[in-house]
């Protein structure tokens, strides 16, 4: 998120829509794999196949390697590559020690000189990894240029603006104007580009349910790049892994997923529910958390096979 503040705010629907085992039959083919989202912001992009400099200004070593090991997801669907230096200069330069997750949006570092000042902020995350990991991998998506996907021109998200502001205001003490310019601010159409919308993009914000209108379609990131991140970084910055490649990749990966692997995902999802349950608190909703339904194991159903799970 580029704006920290709002991170627990944002991060407060994390309930995830509550995970559960339960029958699906289905045979996954290439024809099931269509979405394909990211927004790029054209002025922000690095020329393609660009090698950009990261440097740590401090932080332990394991996060350190965890960050690095994220890149290389970017990497390895765009034609991108982030490298890892000792010593400055570099385009990229990350802390640990700030306040709040956020960073500058792509080519934007530029426009901080200073090598001793950071130009992307991880200091604010969280103990869970699930969450953790999309943090680092949201920044380092704006770090290449791209925007939030609930920004996106094509997007299918029905938000209660108002409820939004409000909350924004009574639980932040923030100014209506910036909380609406952190997460209402409206991209130029002819200045960036989108696909469609990708509920499960890495780059979208987790709203609470409540910040949804009855019917909307609602953001659901299921861990790592989603199919539509691959496939949009892929465009965006091409030469790396055609779209034929990684739909190719998405459907094996879906048919050779064992059903302990299926089992495995879901009661991991149902354990964070616990961890949940401070979300819940923090924003009124009295909704039990521990208790796991159908409903996200019907949202997993586009990334895994399933059926029973015991």
């Amino acid at each position: 998120m580029k704006k920290s503040s709002l991170a627990l705010f944002l991060l407060g629907s994390a309930v995830l829509m509550q995970a559960g085992c339960g029958p699906q039959q289905s045979s996954s083919t290439a024809d099931e794999v269509v979405a394909s989202g990211i927004v790029a912001n054209n002025s922000k992009l690095w020329e393609n196949g660009s090698r950009l400099r990261v440097l740590f200004l401090d932080g332990s070593a394991a996060r350190r390697a965890r960050v690095t090991s994220l890149a290389k997801e970017w990497e390895k669907y765009g034609n991108i590559h982030f490298d890892f230096v000792e010593s400055p200069p570099a385009e990229i330069r990350v802390t640990f020690r700030d306040s709040g997750n956020h960073a500058t949006l792509g080519t934007d570092a530029l426009r901080r000189s200073d090598q001793k000042i950071h130009t992307l902020s991880l200091s604010a995350l969280s103990a869970d990894q699930v969450f953790s990991d999309k943090t680092i991998l949201h920044e380092l998506g704006h770090a290449l240029g791209i925007e939030h996907e609930h920004l996106s021109p094509v997007s299918a998200l029905e938000l209660d603006r108002e409820k939004i502001l409000k909350d924004c205001f009574f639980r932040y003490g923030l100014k209506r104007d910036v909380c609406e310019h952190a997460i209402f601010q409206e991209l130029d159409r002819e200045g960036v580009t989108a696909f469609d919308f990708d509920p499960h993009s890495v780059m979208g914000y987790d709203f609470h349910d409540s910040h949804y209108k009855d019917g909307s379609v609602k953001v659901m990131h299921i861990g790592g790049l989603s199919i539509g991140d691959r496939l949009g970084i892929a465009r965006v910055y091409p030469g790396k892994k055609t779209e034929s490649e990684i739909l190719i990749e998405e459907v094996e990966l879906k048919n050779k997923v064992s059903q302990t692997e299926k089992c495995q995902i879901l009661k991991n999802v149902c354990a964070r529910e616990s961890y949940m349950v401070q979300y819940n608190t923090v924003f009124g909703n009295k909704r039990s958390l521990g208790v796991c339904t159908k409903n996200f194991y019907e949202a997993l159903s586009t990334m895994v096979n399933s059926s029973k799970c015991k």
